[in-house]
């Protein structure tokens, strides 16, 4: 199988499967809920998993991925591997790949800085 397909499914299945909805945050986020720990499990093994090379996803793929990881409290070594992955195709990113929303309280910014 090639590593474009290998990314691709993988990214549908996080798409699908572990990606916190808005309206899901507060209830999947809390320590005590099941969700919260399968879902921070799932992206550690997909960030694993993914080929390492440069433009197997596009930069807005990964900052969705990277989002939810920071939303879900994965590891460090999970959320620096997105990172890099960013990092290596900045030159094709576009800025709206690069906005983060930010989780906070915070009703006057709406993207992390």
């Amino acid at each position: 199988m090639d590593s474009d397909d290998i990314a691709s499914n993988l990214y549908q299945y996080a798409k699908r499967w572990v990606f916190v909805e808005p309206k899901e945050y507060d209830e999947c986020t809390s320590p005590n809920h099941v969700c919260s720990n399968s879902r921070k499990a799932i992206i550690e093994a997909i960030e694993r998993l993914l080929p390492h090379h440069q433009s197997i996803l596009p930069c807005a793929s990964l900052s969705k991925m990277l989002q939810n990881a920071r939303i879900l409290k994965a590891s460090v070594i999970c959320r620096d591997g997105f990172e890099v992955r960013i990092g290596r195709q900045l030159d094709l990113a576009t800025m709206s790949d690069l906005l983060i929303a930010t989780q906070g309280c915070s009703k006057e910014e709406k993207y992390d800085t």
